[in-house]
């Protein structure tokens, strides 16, 4: 599945097996005559191949014509070159810093550049006779627009203290606020290795999290500890077998496993044990994160505040939110909807949906379905609103939503007519015969839904730079920031958002595309609930780049693809288990 290079034609290659049955001696028909790879390869590229036993990798491209078998390319290992960094020079931390001077430019080396090329494009000769031939003019500098920055939002913790943000980040505040609403975690259980070192780690992790249950004002037991005997995937799952017999039917709120490392079979096994077949919220902590750097003499420094991060995750898998943001919005339901394409089996799409339950907007409902399509979601939609409104139907005493507003992500530009004429139509007609079945049962009439249906586009390659004390200074511009004029398209109601404060680099916005809308919002508030709902993400102290619930879907989408391959339990689904 990785990509190598073959430097003799410059050529991109997508690594599929390699074949042990051909070697660089092995011959082919070129123009009606035998020929071996070896004299090809010297003929054709003047390369000379050293190693005549070589197996030879086998490369598949995708077909030209659908129903045609994929072309396959032959290349000698000898002659290719893998691309992308290893996790060896991922974990490097002198490099990718070095390699992130280059790759992330400030604002101020992106608007040097973007005006050198510029004034290229209108000194060169060729280029110019070119766009005049095209009829194209391009302006003389960067346009220049004038933006609109949304007030930082307030955060809600537990009765009416609130608490703000600095640069979109509120980590601190948490911790002194404390959380809007808690969770009960008094029965839990705690899987792991109890020799030597981890033992200690993990009786040191239970004291931290007792500590801040009290701090936080979460319900939470002493847990009931179940050692394993070795640290194979087999083990830890009969461990947890073994723990769930134990407390012999009795609930169980939270269920900790901790881990040796970041083995992906062990933790696939896991999650697809307590997701699926034995629905119980669970936490996997890898204990080499507890434990800190050798170079730290054993003392990892961060411990309190990797535990803190922890236990809000663990507060949000049993029912808890960390905050809430003022919504002025009534009856509404707000729906997050992501794909995650899975790499490792082909063709396999899965789409994930995750709606908003209550009037406060911190309880969420989640679904997943695969797709076999991965442009369209035809019937999956459908089935999501169905079900989401179904959801929010039982949760508020058997009344539907007035409003439904639904962010689609993972769409691309070509792809937005077609969701135009055919989703937008399936949603309407979701919501239409959830009202007339709702009327039909409850004997009263219920009004139709109305209706927002806005794409986000986070791959834009667009950036937004704040002039900086002069005309030449740039900088980026501040968290909320809305541009909704000049780099828009007249026939659209779109707008580009900037939720984030970033240290390194030039901030990314976000494109917002309303697509449909019949709820009589308007412009303005479609952008403040979009910066609001940026806020509302649960496992990051600070705001995502799109609202929380299409995070919430991505992150649903990539454990359903990866890990569970399969429908998580009904049980869990109006938790945030997927955190």
């Amino acid at each position: 599945g990785s990509t190598i290079i073959t430097l003799y034609n410059n050529k991109l290659h997508r690594f599929t097996r390699l074949d042990w049955s051909i070697s660089p001696m092995s011959e082919f028909q070129k123009d009606g005559e035998s020929i071996t790879l070896k004299r090809y390869f010297k003929e054709q590229y003047n390369k000379d191949i050293q190693n005549d036993d070589q197996p030879i990798i086998i490369s598949e491209g995708k077909p030209k014509q659908p129903g045609e078998p994929p072309q396959i390319n032959y290349i000698v290992p000898e002659l290719c070159f893998p691309t992308g960094l290893t996790d060896e020079m991922r974990k490097d931390f002198k490099m990718m810093k070095e390699i992130a001077s280059h790759t992330r430019m400030s604002p101020q080396q992106r608007l040097t550049e973007t005006r050198k090329l510029i004034e290229q494009f209108h000194n060169n000769e060729k280029v110019a006779s070119c766009l005049n031939y095209w009829g194209i003019r391009l302006a003389d500098d960067l346009a220049n627009v004038n933006a609109r920055v949304l007030k930082s939002e307030p955060l809600h913790a537990e009765g009416a203290k609130k608490y703000e943000g600095r640069n979109a980040e509120w980590a601190r505040g948490v911790k002194e606020s404390g959380i809007y609403r808690g969770s009960n975690m008094t029965n839990w259980i705690v899987v792991g290795p109890n020799t030597g070192n981890s033992g200690m780690l993990i009786q040191k992790f239970i004291g931290e999290a007792a500590r801040l249950g009290n701090t936080l004002r979460v319900q939470i037991g002493d847990p009931m500890c179940v050692p394993i005997g070795g640290v194979t995937p087999n083990d830890y799952l009969e461990g947890v077998k073994r723990a769930i017999q134990q407390v012999n039917g009795e609930e169980v709120h939270m269920l900790v496993v901790m881990l040796v490392d970041d083995n992906k079979t062990r933790y696939d096994s896991l999650k697809k044990y307590l997701c699926v077949e034995c629905p119980i919220p669970n936490q996997c902590v890898n204990l080499r994160t507890l434990a800190g750097k050798a170079s730290d003499g054993g003392e990892n420094k961060n411990f309190g505040s990797i535990v803190l991060k922890i236990f809000l995750q663990m507060v949000c898998k049993t029912g808890g939110a960390l905050w809430k943001v003022n919504i002025p919005l009534q009856d509404t339901m707000i729906v997050g909807y992501d794909l995650y394409h899975d790499s490792t089996l082909k063709g396999k799409t899965v789409g994930a949906c995750v709606s908003t339950t209550s009037g406060d907007f911190t309880q969420f409902y989640s679904q997943t379905r695969p797709h076999e399509n991965p442009t369209q979601l035809g019937n999956n939609l459908t089935h999501f609103v169905r079900k989401a409104l179904k959801k929010y139907y039982d949760g508020n005493n058997n009344t539907l939503p007035g409003k439904l507003i639904l962010y689609r992500d993972g769409a691309g530009d070509g792809q937005i007519p077609y969701i135009k004429n055919t989703e937008v139509k399936l949603v309407r007609d979701a919501c239409d015969m959830v009202t007339e079945r709702a009327a039909k049962m409850s004997n009263k009439e219920h009004k139709p839904i109305k209706l927002a249906f806005i794409i986000v586009t986070k791959r834009v390659n667009m950036r937004i730079l704040k002039q900086g004390a002069n005309a030449n200074a740039a900088i980026n511009p501040d968290p909320g920031t809305v541009v909704d004029t000049t780099v828009t398209r007249p026939e659209r109601m779109d707008f580009y958002l900037v939720p984030q404060f970033v240290n390194q680099g030039t901030v990314t916005p976000v494109s917002y595309n309303i697509i449909y809308d019949d709820t009589e919002l308007g412009p303005d508030k479609h952008q403040q609930l979009a910066f609001k709902l940026c806020h509302l993400y649960y496992n990051w102290q600070g705001t995502v780049r799109v609202p929380a619930p299409c995070q919430y879907a991505h992150k649903l989408a990539f454990l359903t693809a990866q890990s569970l391959h399969g429908d998580s339990d009904e049980q869990l689904r109006d938790k945030l288990f997927f955190l």
